[in-house]
């Protein structure tokens, strides 16, 4: 419809169905032109199986990459809305299997679920020392709030790698304690030190964060 606000009366009226007929709710919004209305529809929907009923709908959108993108906006929408909301290990592997070019909130949402493909693909790009930096933290800040981390020995080795390290520090401070931090440490100028230091004093390791500031390497004049 050419008036915008046409969609929000047409929400006003099918509302009050979306919890009691989810699945129709669903499909209307699917079918609609507008994605708002599936946005509304997902935040509205109400039971411990509202985020099953959202993925019930994807067995329908195939051969539609366009309205799988609008779903899963929906969903990533309801779960930053209700945050105590998680994603249980079969929703997780959908998303997984998803396949939208050039969309990762799919892999990443999967990811911080626990679910062990989407996690090894973040890994992949974690550990890739011709990726992007930029892409390498990222795929590290998802690995650090995921659901499952037994990657203790990968981690350790990112200690080495100076594109990543300080990352790899800030987003788990617990691998300060291992010699492999240390070493990485010893290797630090001062400027890169003092970017360690606010998580060095969080976990109460401000005497041991002079010393290593009073061993830096200060920098050529």
């Amino acid at each position: 419809p050419k008036d915008p606000n046409l969609y929000r009366m047409f929400w006003f009226a099918i509302e009050r169905l979306a919890p009691k007929y989810p699945a129709e709710v669903i499909g209307i919004a699917l079918a609609a032109q507008d994605q708002r209305l599936l946005d509304w529809t997902a935040r509205r929907l109400e039971g411990a199986d509202a985020l099953d009923q959202l993925f019930a709908a994807f067995a329908n959108l195939k051969a539609q990459p366009d309205k799988q993108r609008w779903l899963l906006k929906a969903i990533s929408g309801r779960l930053e809305h209700n945050a105590g909301e998680k994603l249980s290990p079969a929703n997780a592997a959908i998303l997984a299997a998803l396949d939208l070019p050039g969309d990762t909130t799919a892999r990443d949402l999967a990811a911080r679920a626990g679910d062990p493909t989407a996690t090894e693909r973040l890994w992949v790009i974690a550990l890739d020392a011709k990726a992007q930096t930029t892409d390498r933290t990222g795929a590290l800040k998802i690995l650090a709030t995921g659901k499952k981390d037994d990657s203790q020995e990968r981690w350790k080795q990112l200690l080495a790698d100076p594109a990543v390290q300080l990352d790899v520090m800030d987003l788990k401070p617990a691998l300060l304690d291992l010699p492999e931090a240390e070493t990485a440490i010893s290797g630090l100028s001062v400027e890169q030190k003092a970017r360690v230091a606010p998580t060095a004093m969080r976990e109460g390791k401000t005497d041991r964060m002079m010393e290593w500031l009073n061993t830096g390497r200060f920098p050529k004049p």
